[in-house]
């Protein structure tokens, strides 16, 4: 039997290629100072964290609701 593989070659590729650009990125950009981002920009971590977390809250397993208890 072949060992389980993790992952495809495609998304190992598509990981090296993040990780070669979050190297190289911070010696192509500029050394001046960028513009802060726009307000609601800053709120987008926030959200994805509380979608998250009441992701992991929400239970896996709805009870069906054409089922009648008698």
């Amino acid at each position: 039997m072949s060992p389980a593989r993790y992952f495809s070659p495609r998304s190992a590729i598509l990981m090296v290629a993040f990780t070669i650009s979050l190297i190289l990125l911070p010696l192509v950009l500029p050394d001046s100072p960028l513009l802060p981002p726009p307000l609601f920009l800053l709120f987008v971590p926030v959200v994805l964290l509380a979608l998250l977390f009441l992701l992991a809250l929400f239970p896996g397993h709805l009870p069906d609701p054409a089922c009648c208890y008698v």
